[in-house]
């Protein structure tokens, strides 16, 4: 089991958006949250990571890729991030698929722009393999993979 961060403050002016995508989160299985830096994608997903922990049976992963800087090291961070080890004779990614395949799971990828490709190569495969898996990205830029749903996160309005 996973831990996902508490969120220690509300989000503010957020309800309608959280309460439209848990609802994505139930029918759709790639739900990518796009938007500049500093608009709360962060944030949303943790919060909406925390809120389906349940449905999910605390199979809820956490994969935070900003500090990764090659892709050719992103699916062994994924991996150690899960904490999952390489099995002897298969590949990091081919573990990864594997250990999800038996799982009713959310995979949260957060910061995935600068990986893109990587990342969408990866959630194609876990998407085909996995059929119990649903994957929440948050990113400046859409994956472009057939049934990914995007929601752009908009800085919340804030009213006195």
């Amino acid at each position: 089991m996973r831990q996902v961060r508490a969120e220690s403050t509300r989000l503010v002016g957020r309800a309608d958006e959280l309460r439209l995508l848990t609802g994505w989160l139930q029918v759709h299985r790639l739900v990518t949250l796009t938007g500049p830096g500093g608009v709360g994608k962060t944030r949303i997903a943790m919060r909406l990571a925390g809120e389906l922990w349940d449905e999910f049976d605390g199979e809820v992963f956490v994969a935070e890729l900003a500090p990764v800087s090659d892709p050719a090291s992103t699916v062994g961070a994924i991996a150690t991030a899960l904490d999952v080890q390489q099995r002897q004779h298969l590949s990091i990614e081919d573990t990864l698929v594997e250990y999800l395949r038996a799982r009713r799971a959310l995979l949260v990828l957060d910061n995935c722009e600068h990986l893109r490709g990587t990342i969408a190569s990866l959630s194609e495969r876990v998407l085909s393999w996995c059929p119990d898996v649903t994957i929440l990205a948050t990113s400046r830029e859409v994956l472009g993979l057939p049934g990914e749903q995007v929601w752009r996160v908009r800085a919340a309005c804030h009213s006195r």
